[in-house]
């Protein structure tokens, strides 16, 4: 199974989606699915979020991508604690990092991120001291995008590569 994603990818529910429904309907898809996704093995992460994230939270729920037929897409609902709900066709969709999609990159399930606040370090590598929660992420001198996977409970912070060009074991 792999892990896709895309830089800035968003959609429209073409179709009221129903909280039992399986498929969603997109439509004014901007970007592109991943290339080359596979049908039943591949997965990407999408979001509907709020048309007025001023009067209601702006993610209302997380989906997972299984598969791709034109404009119908098989989803896996109320992923990452959320809730499946009723959704109006014109509903925006993102498809983006998240948390979950985070944590199926690093295998890694127990930790949080509550923004995505990343937080700029002058040396390469990931951070040797200081006090890091799991979940916060750090960009290097390098460009390498960093993730706290300490366990809870441990006084020492461990760091998982996410990407860049380092590929020295943390």
């Amino acid at each position: 199974m792999s892990l896709l994603l895309t830089n800035g990818t968003s959609a429209k529910l073409g179709l009221t989606l129903h909280t039992g429904d399986l498929t969603m309907t997109i439509m004014d898809l901007v970007g592109s699915p991943p290339a080359g996704f596979r049908n039943g093995t591949d997965r990407w992460y999408a979001q509907l979020v709020a048309a007025n994230p001023a009067t209601v939270p702006s993610i209302l729920e997380y989906l997972v991508v299984t598969s791709i037929s034109g404009s119908v897409y098989t989803i896996q609902r109320a992923q990452e604690g959320s809730t499946a709900i009723t959704a109006p066709a014109g509903t925006p969709v993102t498809f983006r990092l998240t948390t979950g999609c985070l944590a199926e990159l690093i295998g890694e399930t127990a930790f949080t991120v509550t923004g995505f606040t990343l937080t700029p370090m002058a040396q390469i590598g990931p951070p040797a001291t200081g006090v890091w929660a799991a979940g916060q992420l750090i960009v290097d001198a390098a460009s390498n995008l960093w993730i706290c996977v300490t366990a809870p409970g441990s006084s020492t912070s461990q760091w998982s590569l996410l990407g860049g060009s380092d590929d020295s074991p943390v």
